[in-house]
């Protein structure tokens, strides 16, 4: 019986570690992703400032004429080649709580449980 126990013990320990494991793989995918967007808005900004720096001054039209078409900076042929270089994130799905009802542990307990199951 107690082998029963300590295996289960085991087992609870050992599915808590894992989902601890499991949500911080998916916050650091979040914080990557955060970065990963971040990047892209300033690179995006700082092309289309480069593209309206390189373009040259319009010039009046003669009388009669109609004003030269002013070119305008293409954010979506940007934005999909900038995807095509920095793929985005792949953000794995939210990890559901592994509550057991055989075995009821405190919240501020439950890292120290992780910790006894890895050092044993």
């Amino acid at each position: 019986m107690i082998l029963a126990i300590d295996a289960r013990k085991r087992d609870v320990a050992f599915r808590l570690n894992e989902n601890k494991v499991k949500r911080e793989e998916r916050q650091e995918k979040i914080d990557q992703d955060r970065e990963r967007t971040e990047k892209r808005n300033e690179a995006l900004a700082e092309a289309a400032e480069k593209f309206k720096a390189e373009q040259p001054e319009p010039e009046e039209p003669a009388e009669g004429e109609e004003a030269p078409e002013v070119p305008a900076f293409d954010e979506k042929y940007f934005l999909f080649h900038y995807d095509e270089e920095h793929p985005e994130t792949l953000i794995p799905g939210e990890v559901a709580e592994d509550r057991d009802h055989d075995w009821i542990i405190p919240e501020n307990q439950i890292e120290e449980v992780i910790e006894i199951y890895l050092q044993g």
